[in-house]
């Protein structure tokens, strides 16, 4: 993936174009080693401000999708981080149970509470989000519906997520028990940094998503 993977995309509205392009925080990351051969590294973006500042920061956590590791598409993460956000990976190849997204989120809360850490008091969290693709969105589901730390997280987005049929080669997953909000950046942003704008694209009876070709079959509840 090129640093500039997001220009090739066509969004036809305004705040489409807005939340598809970069924010306004400069980013830097860090590789931490797990040490574990399937983990192998936890992979972090984060605002370079927060090397110096004393807030708190939403965090999203990406799972994989089959044969991926987060080092295979870093430009994603720090797109992501340039929103404001503490975006976190690893190098799991095969996600599909949920457990490494598990266990990175643990890993990332032992960062939280360790006075030592780069991290210390730096995630919110009550703020997290987590992000699958393919293989990884039924992980990203089984992350958040059968781990104990899986209530911690407050948003969900899958892409192209592997049917459940497809999925049990994994174990299977029950999209019926998710019971949090499901779905992009802007969502991210609306739900995780309480960012109004990003939630015109949602909410409303002129709501930008209904008069956005590129979505069809739109249902919303507000």
């Amino acid at each position: 993936m090129t640093e500039d993977y997001y220009t090739w995309l066509q969004p036809v509205e305004a705040l489409e174009r807005k939340y598809t392009g970069l924010g306004d925080y400069d980013v830097s990351h860090t590789v931490l080693d797990y040490g574990d051969d399937t983990i192998r590294n936890i992979r972090i973006w984060y605002p370079t401000e927060l090397e110096r500042s004393a807030r708190a920061y939403p965090a999203i956590l990406v799972v994989n999708a089959s044969n991926t590791a987060a080092l295979n598409y870093e430009p994603f993460f720090a797109r992501l981080a340039s929103w404001g956000f503490v975006a976190v990976g690893n190098d799991d190849r095969q996600t599909g149970t949920g457990l490494s997204a598990s266990q990175t989120l643990d890993y990332l809360l032992e960062q939280n509470a360790s006075t030592g850490s780069l991290f210390f008091e730096k995630i919110d969290t009550e703020r997290l989000g987590i992000v699958g693709y393919s293989q990884g969105g039924a992980g990203a589901v089984r992350a958040v519906t059968e781990y104990d730390n899986g209530g911690m997280f407050k948003v969900l987005f899958t892409g192209s997520a592997a049917h459940t049929y497809l999925s049990q080669m994994w174990g299977g997953y029950d999209p019926a028990k998710v019971s949090i909000p499901w779905f992009m950046t802007a969502w991210m942003l609306y739900l995780l940094q309480n960012d109004t704008e990003a939630g015109l694209v949602f909410l409303g009876e002129d709501a930008e998503i209904l008069h956005n070709a590129n979505w069809q079959d739109v249902e919303k509840s507000r």
